[in-house]
């Protein structure tokens, strides 16, 4: 889970990641390396937690395929991504059962086998420690339930990147998300459940819109804190990416899921 900096600074609420979810919906394809596989529905009435729930906007999509009935409670660090996830939730009008609550994932409040699925969208990663919250995941499954787990691949999303180092200096890679990336997350997860398959996907977005490179480097640091220079630097090395491109800025995305089972 984030600490309680990046919570102040990220995800006290979700206007700056709505930037970068943005660029994801705008420009990947629906259904496709977003989505989290068909077959992994819950079976009905199962008992689904989802942590660091963020705003909640996957259960947008799951509303279109996961049964009705379902027990849903939303997780996360952020009070302000709790009340928005269960109003976003409680919004689409399907489930009944869907409650929030402050959580750790590394110091989960539920007792042993208090769920038959897991979710954990894109945010293993700023976990502190990952090895318990793998075992904290692991514990509050029931015998034989499922871990859900959304990442990136390290190389993710790198024309975008080196674009904003070269403009506003910081990382050329995603250095968070390699701390628990498709190749380094396995392992993790491995020490605790019986097994773990991993849901690889690589597209290219095919950017149209330099405000909408912009909005995502400028959402995160350095960016957030540029200055007036800075972010003229950024929109004219933008704006040279897409002349060269002719109008387009290709992002190759690199991303997925790993499915853990607990042991039956």
């Amino acid at each position: 889970m984030p600490s309680n900096a990046l919570i102040e600074d990220q995800y006290r609420d979700s206007a700056k990641l709505a930037a970068r979810i943005n660029l994801h919906r705008k420009y990947g394809a629906k259904g496709g390396v977003a989505g989290v596989p068909a077959e992994l529905a819950p079976a009905p009435g199962a008992r689904v937690l989802e942590v660091g729930c963020g705003p909640g906007r996957i259960w947008r999509e799951l509303a279109e395929r996961w049964p009705a009935d379902l027990a849903i409670t939303l997780t996360d660090l952020s009070p302000g991504m709790v009340d928005e996830a269960v109003r976003t939730v409680r919004s689409l009008d399907r489930w009944q059962r869907v409650a929030g609550q402050l959580a750790d994932v590394c110091a989960l409040p539920f007792p042993d086998a208090s769920f038959d699925v897991v979710l954990a969208m894109h945010m293993l990663y700023h976990a502190p420690d990952r090895d318990r919250a793998a075992a904290e995941i692991a514990r509050v499954l029931r015998p034989g339930g499922i871990a859900i787990a959304s990442t990136n691949g390290e190389d993710n999303l790198t024309a975008l990147f080196e674009l904003g180092q070269a403009a506003l200096g910081g990382e050329r890679l995603d250095r968070m998300a390699a701390v628990f990336s498709l190749d380094s997350g396995p392992p993790i997860l491995r020490r605790c459940f019986a097994s773990v398959d991993v849901r690889r996907s690589t597209d290219v977005l095919r950017v149209t819109d330099p405000a909408d490179v912009v909005a995502y480097l400028t959402s995160f640091a350095p960016g957030d804190r540029a200055g007036p220079e800075a972010l003229a630097r950024l929109r004219s090395m933008t704006d040279q990416a897409f002349a060269a491109g002719a109008g387009v800025f290709e992002i190759t995305r690199d991303t997925g899921f790993l499915i853990a089972r607990k042991a039956s």
